[in-house]
């Protein structure tokens, strides 16, 4: 990587090394992962502070293009997976159709009794027998989602007996003629506890996207509540609005 540092420009130094590691990293001579020069490389090849290098680094972490790693240096982002709002999908069909490999992992399957909260919004009587499905999305070699999916099994019984190793709204519609056709909720920034820092291979409180959401059938009848958390340096959610 060849950087250079230009006397007579207002521009500061520390943005012009910024600007063009920046461009490096968009026009992919630098590639996803790959890690960036030291401090020390870089004050040796500029000639600068290490203070304006950690500046002009600063920005590239700040705008999502690089990471540090404790000990270790600074890399370069992977690019973030988009993920469409207004579009449901299972997430073993999403990421296929993306072309990227998934697999997952059951950390547990239990049958609960239903409080208040899943009462609501899976519109069951209390106490109704409820499957708690717990999963990590494994995608091209990386845990990057974490879900807590529940189920009313008065609505779909036995369903407690398959694997979900696979896509579980396969299992609906072939064993139980089940559609899914739209769902309702909301996304969130939130830092995660010591259990999903392991699971998804993160610091501590590192800020995650949690999406919580009910999915229906076509007559608005709930199939199931799901509480999902992705890691943020890793994806984006697209939307697509219109003016009515």
């Amino acid at each position: 990587m060849k950087l250079y540092i230009k006397d007579n420009t207002s521009e500061p130094i520390y943005y012009q090394i910024y600007r063009q590691i920046k461009d490096y990293i968009k026009s992919r001579k630098i590639e996803p992962g790959e890690q960036l020069p030291t401090e020390r490389e870089l004050n040796q090849l500029l000639g600068v502070s290490r203070i304006t290098i950690r500046k002009a680094i600063k920005f590239l972490t700040s705008e999502g293009l690089c990471y540090m790693k404790k000990g270790k240096g600074v890399f370069v982002l992977e690019e973030k997976i988009p993920i469409e709002i207004e579009t449901i999908k299972g997430t073993k069909t999403l990421f296929n159709s993306l072309g990227m490999n998934i697999r997952t992992e059951v950390l547990f399957k239990k049958i609960i009794n239903c409080d208040d909260q899943l009462s609501k919004k899976l519109e069951v009587p209390k106490k109704t027998k409820i499957l708690y499905l717990k999963r990590v999305r494994i995608i091209s070699n990386h845990p990057l989602i974490v879900e807590n999916a529940y189920f009313s099994l008065d609505r779909i019984p036995g369903l407690e007996k398959y694997k979900f190793s696979g896509s579980l709204y396969k299992i609906l519609k072939e064993k139980y003629n089940i559609f899914p056709d739209h769902s309702e909720g909301c996304l969130d920034y939130k830092p995660v506890d010591e259990e999903y820092t392991k699971l998804l291979n993160i610091p501590l409180n590192f800020f995650v996207l949690q999406k919580q959401c009910t999915v229906y059938t076509k007559d608005n009848i709930p199939i199931e509540v799901v509480n999902s958390f992705y890691r943020s340096d890793r994806f984006k959610f697209n939307y697509h609005g219109f003016f009515r």
